[in-house]
């Protein structure tokens, strides 16, 4: 399994800006789909599945921004 994922790393490390939207977008429509077909079940659960997303929606938030006053004194980012 790890050579794997090491493997799909490379390869992600080559996405592009349109593969990696065209990913999010089918990751979007599999959840729509998934909505759908499951919302009744799903209704009760909403109080969890709006946690888990704000969690992991500041996770990445942060993540991204830690990131990028990491890089920018790397890639010397002019602000206007």
């Amino acid at each position: 399994m790890p050579k794997l994922l090491k493997a799909l790393m490379v390869v992600a490390d080559e996405y592009s800006v349109v593969d990696f939207g065209a990913l999010k977008i089918a990751m979007m429509m599999l959840g729509l789909i998934l909505g759908i077909y499951f919302s009744t079940y799903l209704v009760r659960w909403m109080p969890l599945i709006v946690v888990i997303f704000i969690i992991t929606y500041v996770y990445i938030v942060v993540r991204t921004l830690i990131g990028v006053e990491k890089n920018e004194k790397k890639v010397k980012i002019k602000r206007k």
